[in-house]
């Protein structure tokens, strides 16, 4: 039987090495760090004794494949999950405003808490609903080299609803600014949201410390279940004959 090796203990990584190990494939994940998990770990900070997240703290439920991961290695009932998209902002004014979907059935939930949302005035809710309208007519080309911040002023949405809607919602699904986020993907992340159902809309957020949450484990599944896990290691050098790595 082949083996495999994995280079990288992040999420893809440990993604990668779950399901390879319980299709009992003999897997070696080499991290360079003392921790697994990439950007996505937690720490205590000792003058607070509070865990403390680095990385994506809040998911959406259009996350399929993340979701799928976390079913995978046992670790779904770490995290909270929205029955509808809820969320509560607090503006600079110190005014606070709510994005609630509690009312009507999807897809009709999400606009009405538009048009409830009241930090957007009528025009600007009248250009989101096109906006979300003509969504699935869009061609891809229009828009596959734009940032999101780019396509959205090529959208006519107001500098008032990209801050105070778009922007939140890029960040929380992409985990990036406006500027630095594909169009393309950001597009893939809305069609999700407001076509493929209620729940991808919603916010999951962990119970706990991100370490403890996935990272841990992720850890002990990929044990379990044969693998083996190298921290601490650095890959200097792959060889390469007639096309094949023969040694790392």
């Amino acid at each position: 039987m082949k083996r495999c090796l994995i280079i990288g203990g992040g999420i893809a990584g440990l993604n990668a090495a779950s399901i390879l190990s319980l299709k009992k494939i003999p897997v070696t994940l080499i991290e360079s760090s003392q921790k697994l998990g990439g950007r996505t770990y937690s720490f205590l900070d000792k003058t607070t004794d509070t865990i403390i997240d680095n990385g994506q703290h809040i998911m959406m439920g259009c996350y399929n494949d993340t979701i799928s991961f976390l079913k995978l290695i046992g670790a779904k009932n770490n995290f909270e999950y929205q029955k509808n998209l809820t969320l509560n902002f607090l503006h600079k004014s110190k005014k606070k405003y709510q994005l609630s979907s509690d009312t009507f059935f999807y897809p009709i939930n999400l606009l009405y808490a538009i048009i409830k949302y009241n930090i957007l005035n009528t025009k600007e809710k009248i250009s989101f609903v096109v906006f979300i309208s003509k969504l699935p007519l869009l061609s891809k080309k229009s828009f596959r080299n734009l940032n999101v911040k780019e396509w959205l002023e090529e959208e006519n949405q107001s500098f008032n609803t990209i801050k105070y809607f778009w922007e939140i919602l890029c960040i929380g699904a992409l985990n990036t600014s406006l500027e630095k986020a594909s169009a393309l993907i950001f597009y893939n992340v809305l069609i999700q949201i407001f076509y493929k159902g209620n729940f991808a809309s919603t916010i999951i957020v962990p119970k706990y410390g991100l370490s403890e949450s996935i990272i841990n484990p992720a850890e002990h599944f990929i044990k379990i279940n044969g693998g083996k896990i190298i921290p601490s290691e650095t890959v200097k050098e792959l060889t390469i004959e007639n096309q094949e790595i023969v040694a790392v």
